[in-house]
């Protein structure tokens, strides 16, 4: 019993946060079932409403906090852990690792206040080359929509030694999970799991203190009020440098002309094919559609100024294609963009119907309607983690073709859809930005123009074809 003691955790303070977590757009926490869709949601057993697991909540922070402390991309060394194994816990590799360790952070899991109605989305990969959906390759998943909220409560045992340390790393991580910098759940890299963090509640209880015991035993009961988690940043704790690296671009753009991105009606008599709409009923741009554009014309540009890097360049943004090639190894882009709502924009049905080439008159029974939207605002929102010069010199080429509408978006453009046209654009890489606006006579360029042409020149073969 006395040695059962002495290796007890030494908790010196317990501390519970509870908050209302609100997700900012749509979010997929994938489960299994029986369901109409390829991807069903994961739902609570009796309640059927969508289910946000502890795992889910603790891993994402866990990710967060090493990639704020560490950089993007840097393994945890059980061998020799730090504040993150410390507060999230780490097993043992081998006989050179220190024994496995328990997370100091028990996080629950969260069942949705709300009981949202559902959002089904349709996919589908696109073949890079031809721009042509690929066979086999179509799919569908159900998502919660933006709005929905979820009451996500956790408790830090905090030890005797190094307690300032991991309560700083763990206010830390908060507040990127508050400012909308933790995104959850899947394709959390094209837009989903955007949320953000309202109405932190804090309580403190100190174990070495008779009535905080008392409390702490009835707490959920007679508990005490609560403090906000401005209370926790008011003390002296631990502050520890970013060591992350990343680029961000925003740029705004106006729709020239019309734009579809297919979706199914929500009624019997809608047009055969509408513009994609969130479960708000807000017309929105899927992040999947902007990468899925972006990747296809780096490809291309790739494979214009250096062939033999083509593949490997892009995969190294976007992440690999995987297909049938079982020796490539998944992993994921180091691109995240966001879903885009349309601004202002006009919602028209028109009719169409398809033409024989050979005899130039209409196909019959071949009729069909379809409801694109015409004008508008869209702003697209980027982040690149790690880059290098050569990288955010293609993502420049890149917003160039969109720019000039020579790189379109969604479906039928072949008949002039999909098209915008840049009004401004904000870069952000290695502490130095960059403004760009298109004023009536001229493109004007706050910030070093030949910083921004000698990264597009780092794009190998770029500088060939330019002294070609």
């Amino acid at each position: 019993m006395n040695g059962r003691y002495l290796n007890s955790r030494s908790v010196k303070e317990r501390i519970y946060i509870e908050g209302t977590l609100v997700l900012t757009s749509p979010a997929h926490f994938g489960g299994e079932g029986e369901s109409c869709s390829d991807m069903p949601l994961l739902r609570d057993a009796l309640t059927r409403k969508p289910l946000l697991t502890g795992a889910s909540i603790a891993g994402a922070l866990r990710s967060y906090a090493r990639e704020f402390i560490k950089g993007y991309g840097v393994d945890e060394d059980p061998s020799n852990p730090g504040e993150v194994e410390e507060l999230f816990g780490y097993i043992s590799r081998g006989d050179a690792s220190p024994a496995s360790h328990l997370s100091r952070l028990i996080v629950d899991d969260a069942v949705s206040l709300d009981q949202p109605t559902s959002e089904l989305r349709d996919g589908v990969a696109i073949d890079p080359r031809t721009r042509t959906a690929m066979d086999g390759k179509k799919f569908d998943m159900e998502l919660i929509p933006a709005g929905t909220r979820f009451p996500i409560s956790m408790e830090l045992l905090l030890p005797e030694e190094g307690g300032p340390r991991l309560l700083g790393l763990l206010v830390q991580a908060l507040q990127g999970l508050q400012r909308g910098e933790i995104h959850l759940g899947m394709r959390k890299r094209r837009g989903f799991g955007r949320c953000t963090v309202e109405s932190w509640k804090v309580w403190r209880y100190r174990m070495d203190n008779r009535e905080d015991v008392i409390a702490w035993i009835q707490h959920g009961k007679t508990r005490r009020a609560p403090q906000g988690l401005d209370s926790l940043l008011e003390q002296t704790l631990p502050s520890f440098v970013d060591a992350r690296r990343q680029m961000k671009l925003v740029a705004s753009f106006a729709i020239d002309g019309s734009i579809l991105i297919r979706s199914a009606g929500d009624s019997a008599n809608a047009p055969d094919a509408v513009h994609l709409r969130d479960a708000n009923g807000k017309t929105v741009i899927p992040g999947t559609s902007w990468a899925g554009a972006l990747r296809s014309r780096a490809f291309r540009i790739m494979n214009t100024l250096a062939p033999a890097s083509a593949e490997t360049f892009t995969s190294k943004i976007f992440g690999p294609r995987l297909g049938d090639d079982a020796s490539i190894t998944p992993s994921g882009g180091r691109l995240w963009v966001e879903e885009s709502e349309i601004v202002n924009a006009v919602s028209r049905v028109q009719s169409r119907v398809m033409l024989d080439r050979f005899t130039g008159g209409a196909y019959p029974q071949h009729l069909f309607s379809e409801q694109p939207v015409w004008g508008g605002e869209v702003k697209l929102e980027l982040v690149l983690l790690n880059p290098r010069p050569a990288e955010v010199g293609l993502l420049l080429l890149l917003l160039k073709d969109l720019w000039t509408g020579d790189l379109p978006l969604g479906g039928e453009s072949g008949i002039g859809r999909g098209r915008l046209k840049g009004q401004w654009a904000s870069l952000d890489y290695d502490g130095r930005h960059w403004r760009i606006e298109q004023l009536a006579d001229r493109l004007e360029i706050s910030g070093d123009r030949a910083e921004l042409e000698k990264m597009v020149q780092e794009i190998p073969g770029a500088a060939e074809v330019q002294h070609g």
